[in-house]
């Protein structure tokens, strides 16, 4: 394990990508088991969302190992929130895609 000057781990960020991973594998296969049907482009606009979080995630680590923590926001506004916004996207889309299947 390397730590930096600032005491923070880089094993941090291996934590944070083992919770997104674990969440985004049980979602997926949550939806496998239910029998969702979901269309390619939400699960396109999905993996994209968990890559942004991922990219928001390490550089939100290496802005606290680098000392610049100054930084984290601009990083955040630039990578967590369209992430949070591409996931929301897909999340809708499969929802509303499932909502008229039911009514039909």
């Amino acid at each position: 394990m390397v730590m930096g000057d600032t005491g923070v781990s880089y094993s941090i960020y291996y934590w944070i990508l083992a919770i997104l991973m674990f969440a985004s594998g049980f979602v997926v296969a949550w939806t496998i088991a239910k029998g969702i049907r979901v269309a390619w482009y939400s699960w396109l606009l999905g993996a994209l969302g968990v890559l942004a979080l991922l990219a928001a995630a390490q550089f939100g680590v290496t802005t606290f190992l680098e000392r610049a923590p100054f930084a984290f926001w601009p990083g955040m506004l630039l990578f967590a929130l369209p992430g949070a916004i591409l996931l929301a996207i897909a999340f809708r889309l499969s929802m509303g895609r499932q909502k008229k299947q039911a009514v039909s």
